[in-house]
């Protein structure tokens, strides 16, 4: 764009080329003054931005919400065991939880283990 803009106005180009900008943003502008515990999170578009990541757990017969919770992990790996503590809890100790499904996000050894 530079390259053209002198070309256009027939100017030789003067001053030191602009750095190339990063695509990781510094550790100071990572900051939300509105809502401190979000985060700068990388984005399936290969971008970045603020972001919080809301979990939910459904009874699947019933079509109701069991539990939910935001966290600022980018990962679900590690949400898969929490949620699942967190939907027992709420539906009671007196009715076991049989089974739970979730996405490829939340694959590891350890959650097929847990569950």
């Amino acid at each position: 764009e530079r390259e053209a803009d002198c070309k256009k106005h027939d100017k030789p180009k003067g001053g030191r080329r602009p750095k190339p900008i990063s695509d990781i943003p510094a550790d100071n502008k990572q900051y939300n003054f509105t809502d401190p515990e979000s985060k700068i999170m990388k984005v399936n578009n290969k971008g970045w931005d603020q972001c919080a990541n809301a979990q939910a757990a459904v009874d699947s017969h019933k079509q109701i919400i069991v539990a939910c919770d935001v966290t600022d992990e980018t990962n679900d790996k590690r949400q898969f065991e929490p949620m699942l503590e967190k939907a027992q809890e709420n539906v009671g100790k007196d009715k076991r939880i049989k089974a739970a499904s979730a996405d490829t996000g939340y694959y590891s050894e350890s959650n097929i283990e847990y569950a």
